[in-house]
């Protein structure tokens, strides 16, 4: 260091004095005055190194504390990322138990859709034309193999809705059918009672039509002409509002 260095040099100076001196056996005033500044010189510049000295130990001993420091934080946070990745591993295990679950669940769920899928488009073969015109695009939905499951639960939704109101109210409706054992093709007028009976006038000709599986089947009974005739008025506005007695069977 520098302040040894200088003190090697003082010392140096100061053997060369005395020395000198035992050789001349004298010491001279300038010399004992050289000697002592040299001495004091030397002094004052350990002071200032011991002092410098103590100042950099200082900084280096808060730099340590503060490197110490830092490295706790460190150890801290890696404890933490450690902590982390232990919860982030069982979440996501968690997650994929629930995934499989989920999985199970809507196979159960897509297997009951296409069971209710199924009945629902036996039970529209049941639907008299008026309502098939109704459902028309929702039963296609339904038959169509390509029909995601949310579809197809919305088209089920929707057939039943419009089915269910069918069923509450009386519909008048024209329509084409075959009448009879000849199977005679007939414009019909007709008047269904919901889903579970219908009667008709064409021409001079009065009849009842019945849900079948194969589509409604429809049966000549001139007996009701004239009081499916007044039937038809009363629901068409064209007569007075008034009590009409319709023969209905109930089968079980």
């Amino acid at each position: 260091m520098k302040w040894l260095q200088i003190l090697l040099i003082s010392m140096t100076a100061s053997c060369a004095v005395f020395a000198q001196t035992t050789e001349d056996e004298k010491l001279s005033p300038a010399q004992a005055r050289v000697l002592i500044q040299e001495w004091m010189k030397t002094e004052r510049l350990i002071s200032e190194e011991n002092k410098d000295w103590a100042i950099e130990q200082q900084n280096l001993q808060q730099l340590i504390a503060l490197y110490q420091t830092e490295v706790a934080l460190i150890r801290e946070e890696l404890d933490a990322a450690g902590e982390a990745t232990k919860n982030f591993d069982e979440q996501t295990e968690s997650l994929k138990k629930r995934a499989a679950e989920f999985k199970q669940e809507r196979k159960k769920l897509a297997g009951k859709v296409e069971l209710q899928r199924k009945r629902l488009l036996g039970i529209s073969a049941f639907f008299p034309e008026p309502l098939l015109q109704k459902v028309e695009s929702e039963l296609l939905t339904l038959e169509s193999k390509d029909t995601g499951m949310r579809e197809t639960v919305v088209a089920m939704l929707n057939v039943m809705k419009v089915a269910g109101k069918f069923n509450r109210v009386v519909t008048y409706f024209e329509e084409m059918q075959s009448v009879g054992q000849s199977g005679e093709k007939r414009q019909l007028r007709v008047l269904y009672l919901g889903l579970a009976r219908a009667y008709f006038l064409s021409g001079e000709t009065a009849g009842v039509g019945a849900p079948a599986k194969d589509g409604w089947k429809w049966s000549v009974d001139d007996s009701l002409k004239a009081t499916v005739k007044k039937a038809i008025a009363v629901q068409g506005t064209t007569s007075r509002p008034e009590l009409v007695t319709l023969p209905v069977e109930v089968q079980n």
